[in-house]
């Protein structure tokens, strides 16, 4: 049925199908607790997606689905210029991260075990479970172009938006 056997590689660091990571979302003015969740890994494709769940931002917890960019993979650095990003405000965002390295270098993805730390940009492409809803009273729409994107680290089992 299958034209190629499903190869599952060993995991990297801490980032394979299955994962979780627990930590905050931060913004100016309040911090909510989120929940960043891999359901699908491949570092050949520099793909990863899952689920970002946060809770407190609106009466019931929501859950997003999302795909990322792995700053080091596939020539991915910290500047993107997608979806609306300049490079001074993805330079201003990255800043506020502790762990954001000063010499401002591309690395390679031998560096994230090395390091302990992994920078990334999760674009949310819907709510779950129900796909068809835009908007959710008090959060970012996900219809609203372009669509909401956000700056991570994961050090260990800790994630920072």
């Amino acid at each position: 049925m299958f034209s190629r056997p499903r190869i599952f590689k060993k995991p990297f660091c801490d980032l394979y199908c299955g994962s979780k990571f627990k930590g905050f979302q931060t913004s100016e003015y309040q911090s909510y607790p989120v929940t960043f969740t891999l359901k699908y890994v491949d570092f050949n494709s520099a793909i990863i997606c899952g689920y970002l769940s946060i809770a407190g931002l609106v009466s019931d917890e929501i859950s997003t689905f999302f795909e990322t960019e792995i700053v080091g993979l596939s020539g991915q650095g910290f500047v993107t210029g997608k979806w609306g990003a300049s490079e001074s405000v993805d330079l201003q965002h990255w800043r506020m991260f502790d762990h954001f390295p000063h010499q401002f270098l591309p690395l390679e993805i031998e560096d994230f075990c090395k390091y302990g730390v992994v920078f990334m940009r999760i674009k949310e492409l819907f709510l779950v479970p129900d796909h068809s809803i835009t908007y959710v009273n008090g959060a970012v729409s996900t219809s609203t172009p372009p669509p909401p994107f956000f700056l991570i680290i994961i050090t260990g089992n800790f994630v920072f938006l």
